[in-house]
């Protein structure tokens, strides 16, 4: 074998060593590459979520995220508070609470905190285990941006002025206590009202009629005789009309016997009871039918007699009196039953 040969053989043996070589060494280097790599990535958070989405300084806010890196400190379903001493200080933001929950395949980071600078805010980092996290930046929105204003608002006055509050205390109380008073004097004046509605109409008819004698009674020395005496007639019977039915035209037509028998029938008694009031009420429409009567005679008859308007309409006063004392009465009596 010539040295040429040997030297060829020995190039082929040491070319197959070295193949072999880099064969067997590659997948070590390879697993030692990917253990780095996995342990860099362990190492950083994952993307974290802000809620509320958008937080304005001095809000208070929470911020989410995952990471490995705790995977090899921490058993999986651990519920790690993280002590506050451990969280960097920092001006931009206030530090609440930090809590680490292990899960099956990474750890959730929840912070709690109050930002004080706008923009991007980059939370201060915090040791866990003797592993150090720094968490993701989140973007703080700011009110200046949104709204347009870059200057603060004027002082405005107090809605309540200082020292006012038992003063208004005491106006709500006087109202409250108004508004009872009012309501009980309502309630008392519609009880007297019915209580005494009866009185009421009567007072209310006497003193019409009452207008209207004295009306007549200015006109004695002014109007015949005959013309006043028709006059007194209407008036008389506007008032008995009234007392009746309410209505003082009913009676305007009617004559002294139609009238009576009216009133008779309308008041007749009701019960054995009313004997003593019936009598009186018989007694007073006797009056006013014999002064009816004594009115139509000095109207129709023609003859002359003495001028006594002036003691008929002082008679008719009397009988206006006298007929609301017992008529009167008995109608409101029965229209209250």
């Amino acid at each position: 074998m010539t040295a040429r040969s040997r030297f060829a053989r020995g190039l082929r043996s040491l070319i197959v060593a070295l193949a072999l070589t880099l064969l067997v060494g590659a997948p070590g280097r390879a697993g030692e590459v990917d253990q780095k790599d996995a342990g860099s990535k362990a190492a950083l958070p994952g993307a974290g979520i802000l809620v509320p989405r958008e937080v304005f300084v001095g809000d208070s806010a929470e911020l989410s995220f995952t990471t490995g890196a705790f995977n090899a400190a921490l058993e999986p379903g651990a519920d790690v508070l993280v002590p506050l001493g451990d969280v960097a200080v920092s001006s931009d933001a206030t530090i609440e609470s930090v809590t680490a929950r292990r899960g099956e395949s990474s750890t959730t980071v929840v912070i709690r905190f109050v930002p004080w600078t706008p923009g991007l805010l980059r939370l201060p980092p915090f040791a866990l285990k003797k592993i150090r996290v720094v968490p993701p930046p989140v973007r703080i929105s700011s009110l200046a941006e949104k709204t347009g204003q870059t200057a603060l608002d004027p002082p405005r006055s107090p809605l309540l002025v200082p020292g006012t509050t038992f003063v208004l205390y005491a106006l709500c109380a006087a109202g409250i206590a108004c508004l009872a008073f009012v309501a009980i004097a309502f309630a008392r004046f519609r009880r007297y009202l019915t209580l005494n509605e009866g009185r009421i109409r009567s007072g209310r008819r006497t003193k019409v009629a009452m207008r209207e004698l004295k009306y007549l009674e200015r006109r004695i020395h002014r109007t015949e005789p005959a013309e006043w005496y028709a006059l007194f007639s209407a008036a008389l019977r506007r008032y008995l009309g009234t007392l009746l039915s309410g209505n003082p035209s009913c009676l305007l037509s009617s004559t002294s016997r139609e009238i009576d028998e009216a009133f008779s029938t309308a008041f007749r008694p009701r019960a054995t009871g009313e004997g003593n009031s019936q009598a009186l009420i018989d007694a007073a429409l006797a009056r006013s039918g014999a002064l009816l009567s004594g009115i139509d005679s000095i109207r129709f008859s023609g003859r002359a007699s003495a001028d006594s308007r002036q003691a008929d309409v002082a008679e008719a006063r009397a009988l206006v009196l006298a007929l609301e004392e017992t008529v009167g009465a008995a109608k409101d009596a029965r229209e209250a039953t």
